[in-house]
């Protein structure tokens, strides 16, 4: 074996799954609650049943990565030693850890002076909404209780689809304002609030904290593709 060969060992049960197959399953993206407010951007869609698979193949790249650039990985807890990659690219893929600053690109400024000069209507479900979320929180609810008693109240008072969605619903009409201003006004790509966490081609794959935790991609990919793009990137290595 040469001296600057990275060799990568997926551990025995790595594919021992129903998942080992080239279906994918994938549906549209739905972040959790803690994830949809407090988390970065997402993907469209989901990595249905290849989500094991693709979560061992970035851990693995990752891996990879800290063998060559030990004190430029990210590390937490939960994730594992190789769970949170780091800022890495080539001609090949870019690789960055889970983005826990602000915004970097200014739009987080734009987008507060527009909600200033343009509010919510005082009766608007946005504004109640908010209003009883602060007050059970006022009140020392925890978190999980309160997203429970909040789920309800939405549904009680009118928005069928909660969870999903109820802490920005809108029923004033802002909210198709403000879509229509944000078809023009965005982050820029390079924003960390909004990069993806790995990129190959035009594959975009993004993570909630660490690989394997709210895995979202931006389009339909299978198993095979998946492996292709995975080899490519460990191929790179010794380029």
């Amino acid at each position: 074996m040469k001296n600057n060969e990275v060799v990568l060992i997926l551990p025995e049960n790595a594919l021992a799954s129903p998942e080992n197959a080239e279906g994918t399953s994938q549906t549209s993206y739905e972040p959790g609650l803690g994830q949809l407010v407090f988390g970065n951007a997402h993907g469209e869609f989901d990595l249905g049943t290849n989500t094991r698979y693709a979560s061992d193949g970035l851990y693995r790249i990752s891996e990879a990565l800290a063998s060559r650039s030990p004190d430029a990985q990210a590390h937490g807890i939960l994730g594992g030693a190789f769970g949170y990659g780091q800022d890495f690219k080539n001609g090949t893929f870019e690789m960055h850890p889970y983005w826990w600053g602000d915004c970097t690109c200014g739009f987080d400024e734009k987008d507060a002076t527009w909600s200033e000069m343009y509010p919510h209507a005082a009766s608007c479900f946005f504004n109640q909404y908010h209003l009883e979320d602060d007050r059970l929180d006022s009140a020392g609810v925890s978190f999980d209780e309160r997203s429970n008693l909040m789920t309800k109240w939405a549904k009680t008072n009118g928005y069928a689809d909660a969870p999903r969605g109820m802490a920005v619903y809108c029923d004033c009409g802002l909210g198709q304002e403000y879509e229509k201003w944000r078809k023009s006004n965005d982050h820029a790509p390079d924003c960390k609030e909004v990069l993806p966490n790995f990129r190959c081609d035009n594959l975009e794959i993004r993570w909630y904290k660490y690989i394997g935790r709210g895995m979202s991609v931006n389009r339909e990919v299978s198993r095979k593709e998946l492996r292709e793009i995975f080899e490519k990137c460990r191929a790179s290595f010794q380029q």
